[in-house]
């Protein structure tokens, strides 16, 4: 079993609906973050790695509810100087939530995550299932 992207369909509708009809300039002053990530599987665990960076730690939260595992939290834009005059910004800001479908085969109790040098990494240990064969004989 795999972990995959949670994805309600409403949501990706609206939004392709949005940035495909917006022209650039437009889709520019849309406040939009969202962390990219990449699934591994190794043989005892899965890991997620989300690309977060600008952000501390306690500003985001991981939650699994029935088998859905979300990361959401906000990378707020702080302007410590008012004389400052940005001219242009690339940096996406605002809050974020990025949710995985869970398979049968983890153990939900042992999930751990680290956050170093702008990387999230939430390890997923995979449970034992024992595999009962049945010799099935058809006449």
């Amino acid at each position: 079993m795999y972990i995959t992207k949670y994805n309600p369909s409403l949501v990706n509708v609206f939004d392709n609906l949005f940035e495909n009809y917006l022209s650039e300039s437009q889709v520019s002053k849309v406040n939009k973050f969202l962390p990219h990530v990449d699934i591994v599987e190794a043989e005892k665990e899965f890991e997620i790695h989300a690309a977060i960076p600008g952000i501390n730690k306690e500003d985001f939260k991981i939650e699994i509810d029935k088998k859905i595992l979300t990361l959401s939290g906000e990378r707020k834009f702080v302007n410590e100087e008012s004389s400052k005059n940005f001219k242009s910004i690339e940096t996406n800001y605002g809050k974020f939530s990025r949710s995985f479908t869970l398979p049968e085969n983890i153990d939900s109790e042992k999930i751990e995550a680290s956050y170093e040098n702008g990387i999230l990494k939430i390890s997923i240990p995979k449970s034992e299932i024992i595999e009962t064969k049945k010799v099935v004989s058809i006449k």
